[in-house]
């Protein structure tokens, strides 16, 4: 939320992410062996096939898909937010609304992967403005940070969606 760059501080919360990210993969890998691979490789795919739908233009970004998505994001977020304390109130068998793996709960989870894939649509776009604009390199540090922390909540929801389907 600072107005400046903190480059020590973006490195610290990447390997305070890593760290997460890295203890959460264990946990699904433990209950289901082979998850965390199916989930890497998913969103490695998902990655490319965005880039290539934003270069080849299927896929635009436009200020008024900007303001939608990020409107969408604010009321995913909040359901999350209430979802996970659902979760440790035991609704859904400890999944949050809509359980483990039924339709809505899976529907949940697909939305979720949905709005992280479209987000790295709109991280390509904000990095080809910000070359366009030739903005100076610090911005680059921003930038990449944001396709970084997509990447993550894109893995994450692929994780869950994974795994609900598994249950």
């Amino acid at each position: 939320f600072k107005k400046t760059i903190n480059v020590p501080l973006i490195v610290l919360y990447s390997v305070l992410e890593g760290l997460f990210v890295g203890a959460i993969s264990e946990v699904f890998n433990q209950r289901w062996p082979g998850l965390v691979a199916t989930a890497v490789i998913a969103t490695v795919c998902t990655f490319a096939g965005m880039f290539v739908g934003w270069k080849s233009g299927l896929i635009k970004v436009t200020d008024k898909s900007r303001r939608i998505f990020g409107m969408a994001i604010m009321g995913y977020l909040l359901f999350s937010l209430v979802n996970v304390a659902a979760s440790f109130m035991g609704v859904g068998q400890g999944w949050g609304f809509g359980g483990k793996n039924s339709m809505l709960g899976i529907g949940i989870s697909v939305l979720g992967v949905g709005l992280a894939s479209y987000s790295l649509a709109i991280d390509f776009d904000s990095v080809d403005r910000a070359v366009k604009a030739q903005l100076p390199e610090k911005y680059s540090w921003l930038l990449a940070h944001g396709l970084i922390v997509t990447l993550v909540w894109l893995y994450l929801e692929i994780l869950r969606l994974l795994a609900r389907l598994r249950e």
